[in-house]
């Protein structure tokens, strides 16, 4: 197994999320609870092995409780995600 490296995400992702999203979820938007959500433009963390992006979470907060938007993790049963 890789090393795998973990980091939020910052401004310099927003165009590969929104890829990854549209290439995961079929759309750069998901909804939830009848809100719209375009997780490109949300906090989140990715999981890398090297350079390529194996799991992928993005994030809301709000009323002081956080909630999961999109999680991905293209490493089944290796603990991304």
């Amino acid at each position: 197994m890789a090393a795998r490296e973990l980091r939020a995400l910052g401004d310099a992702d927003r165009q590969w999320v929104r890829a990854f999203v549209i290439a995961h979820w079929g759309s750069d938007f998901v909804v939830g609870h009848g809100v719209v959500y375009h997780p490109h433009t949300l906090p989140g963390f990715a999981a890398f092995e090297g350079a390529e992006c194996v799991g992928l979470l993005t994030y809301t907060i709000a009323a002081n409780a956080c909630k999961i938007v999109t999680i991905d993790s293209l490493r089944e049963g290796a603990g991304v995600g």
